[in-house]
């Protein structure tokens, strides 16, 4: 009795059915790679350059134009461009073609790092050339210091100046082309911190922070000097520090005041406002115009400088304040008339400007345009300075042509005084030149009577 075998017939068919599959899946692997083996995959990019699907000698081309085409741009720490150059210099002589097969040949895909090894030393002749070359014009860094000015004390800050570090140029740029290349943009950026070489002291430095304060300690204190009415000054810390003398030093700063500056630039200040001289100037609160002037010959109004420099000087040794001139505004007067005066209260009438000023306490009361004396038939209003003694209301003025009412009348020169004149219409200007008075002050009603009501014997009269 025989029995049949057939399983062996049956896998040996499965059998070379899986051995044609294998040969044709290695067929078409073969072909693929014969024909896709050195190019790039689809959507991939090297060095941010769309290279999908290209050969490796075609893309190495576009390397080549591209970084042809590219400048690199070197930046300092504060964003300012320093230098630009081609980034095919930078790179030099690069194997375009070794850095692409090497780029497919990596597993980084589908967005393949584009580097540059380029070595420091290498770059280092070129950037030296770049920073240096060409219209520069070497500037020297300068230390931060302390300046004296109109301001006071402060710190003028350091300059780098432009002696830039080749190295640090060199070794930031080789580390960016190796850290890896972006050709997509416009160009490459890189940015040096420290690209220059910096001054020895800068404006943070403590040492240099405590020797300003040590000096504004005293620039900055607060110096009120009051010569006359209205003529009031504020020393600013510029005055104040032209009268220092300054040692900085490894602890701070020692301050004392020059005496000879301090005086000239007090004798500077008494010029300008201290109303001290041959022709005295009186200030006022308000009015017109800013000063009286009087002719008050060599004497002046005298101001005690002496007493003046050591109250300023104390104030700027001590905590600063307030300092008040002394004058004696009465020597002028007693020298050349004997008596005392006081320009305080008084009334100043100028024969040029047919005006007058009536003071009470250093203020005006009322001032307005008058007539004087005729100039035409010689009935002028004597100059000089002379006294109120009289003051008489609702009377007459009587002369040989003439019998006036006034409200007001106050004598100070003999017959001739102030009063009102109700048949005028107009005052100032040239009116007294062919139309002027008997030698008296004409005045509006309105002012006489301000006048009137705010004198007294005795009251100082100004006729210049």
């Amino acid at each position: 009795m025989s029995e049949k075998v057939t399983a062996p017939r049956e896998k040996k068919g499965w059998m070379w059915f899986f051995l044609s599959v294998l040969v044709c899946v290695a067929a078409a692997a073969f072909c693929i790679r014969l024909f896709y083996g050195d190019r790039f995959p689809t959507g991939s990019r090297l060095g941010g350059l769309l290279c999908g699907g290209m050969k490796t000698e075609d893309v190495s081309l576009l390397l080549a134009e591209t970084v042809e085409k590219k400048t690199v741009i070197l930046s300092g720490g504060e964003g300012e461009e320093i230098c630009t150059l081609p980034l095919s210099e930078a790179v030099g002589t690069a194997d375009y073609a070794a850095l692409a097969a090497a780029a497919l040949k990596s597993s980084s895909g589908p967005d393949y790092p584009l580097s540059f090894a380029v070595e420091s030393e290498t770059l280092l002749p070129l950037l030296e050339e770049r920073l240096f070359g060409g219209d520069y014009v070497e500037q020297q860094p300068r230390d931060a210091e302390i300046v004296l000015d109109e301001d006071g004390a402060h710190i003028v800050p350091e300059e780098p100046g432009n002696l830039y570090l080749p190295e640090a140029f060199a070794a930031a740029l080789s580390q960016a082309l190796a850290a890896g290349v972006d050709l997509s943009g416009d160009a490459i950026r890189v940015t040096v911190p420290n690209e220059r070489t910096m001054p020895a002291l800068l404006s943070d430095d403590p040492l240099l922070r405590k020797q300003l304060a040590d000096i504004q300690r005293w620039t900055d204190k607060s110096v009120d000097i009051f010569f006359l009415p209205g003529l009031e000054h504020t020393l600013t810390p510029g005055e104040i520090a032209a009268m220092l003398d300054i040692d900085c030093h490894d602890r701070g700063a020692d301050v004392a005041v020059n005496e000879e500056k301090f005086r000239a630039e007090m004798d500077r200040l008494i010029e300008e406002l201290g109303a001290d001289g041959p022709m005295a100037k009186y200030g006022r609160c308000a009015g017109t115009r800013q000063y009286l002037y009087l002719p008050a010959e060599d004497t002046g109004f005298p101001l005690d400088r002496e007493a003046l420099y050591e109250a300023v000087l104390a104030a700027l040794r001590g905590e600063g304040g307030s300092v008040e001139a002394g004058y004696d505004y009465t020597a002028w007067l007693r020298a050349r008339y004997g008596w005392m005066g006081d320009l305080h209260d008084c009334l100043e009438i100028s024969i040029d400007n047919q005006y007058i000023w009536f003071y009470r306490n250093g203020l005006l009361l009322t001032e307005c345009p008058v007539v004087t004396g005729d100039l035409a038939t010689n009935s002028i209003t004597r100059k000089g300075i002379f006294q109120i003694y009289g003051m008489v209301t609702d009377t007459n003025l009587k002369g040989p042509t003439w019998d006036d009412h006034v409200d007001y009348w106050m004598p100070f020169d003999g017959d001739i005084g102030i009063h009102d004149s109700s048949w005028r219409d107009e005052y100032g200007g040239d009116i007294y030149r062919e139309n002027g008075s008997h030698g008296c002050v004409n005045t509006p009603l309105e002012s006489m009577g301000i006048i009137y009501d705010n004198s007294f014997y005795g009251l100082l009269v100004i006729v210049r």
